[in-house]
């Protein structure tokens, strides 16, 4: 285990590397879970139907937003938020 601790802790752009894979995996996990599992299915899907997934994804989002404000500090805070906001402008 001695081995792998520096090369987690290690920086990759600034921040430790495992929470670059901790943001990776559950990023990939999500895409796994919503377009192998969930949509396998063609078909349209109602406005309805479509809300909870978002609400969730939009709770997840921001609960690790919360999460990077209490464990990096407040600059990585805001930039979480900040970046959904401009994701979600027209």
């Amino acid at each position: 285990m001695e081995f792998f601790e520096p090369s987690l802790t290690g920086l990759f752009p600034g921040k430790p590397v495992w929470i670059w894979l901790a943001v990776f995996g559950s990023v990939t996990w999500l895409l796994i879970l919503d377009l192998g599992v969930r949509h396998q299915a063609q078909r349209e899907i109602p406005a309805g139907e479509s809300l909870l997934p978002s609400a969730v994804y939009t709770g997840l989002g921001l609960g690790f937003g919360a999460w990077l404000w209490w464990h990096l500090g407040n600059l990585a805070g805001m930039e979480t938020p900040t970046g959904f906001a401009v994701e979600q402008a027209p």
